[in-house]
């Protein structure tokens, strides 16, 4: 089992000394903080910043959100010395492109990353169950 939020922060933790989530409310930041730490990382997180938009915000006003996006990801970067950023609600797609072309830094898609590290999990499991198969013969 995987999911996008431990996927993505295990990931950041590889990319750069220091990575930031930018979350849509602060009263996401308690849970998603306390996950940071259970999963081993919590000396790599740099920061929350939260955009303080509702997830059905996000889509509502494209301008408001990349303003917000834009403002806290560049806080996190001076302030709290970021190296990877995560945007960390999947409503947030369509986001991560225009922002690392304007900041030049290491951005995960929280939306595609848990597939994608499914994928790389399934491929070892692969591996493995073929190396048990050549033991056993």
């Amino acid at each position: 089992v995987t999911a996008p939020g431990e996927a993505s922060a295990h990931l950041a933790a590889t990319l750069g000394n220091k990575f930031s989530v930018i979350v849509g409310r602060k009263k996401w930041i308690p849970q998603m903080e306390e996950n940071i730490h259970k999963y081993g990382l919590g000396r790599k997180l740099a920061s929350f910043r939260s955009l303080d938009l509702g997830v059905l915000e996000f889509h509502e006003n494209e301008d408001k959100t990349r303003r917000r996006m834009e403002e806290e990801i560049r806080r996190a970067v001076k302030e709290d010395q970021a190296e990877v950023i995560i945007l960390g609600c999947t409503m947030q797609f369509g986001f991560y492109r225009k922002m690392q072309k304007k900041f030049q830094i290491q951005y995960i898609n929280h939306r595609t990353n848990g597939i994608l590290i499914t994928m790389v999990l399934l491929m070892r499991l692969t591996v493995m169950m073929a190396g048990v198969l050549l033991i056993i013969l």
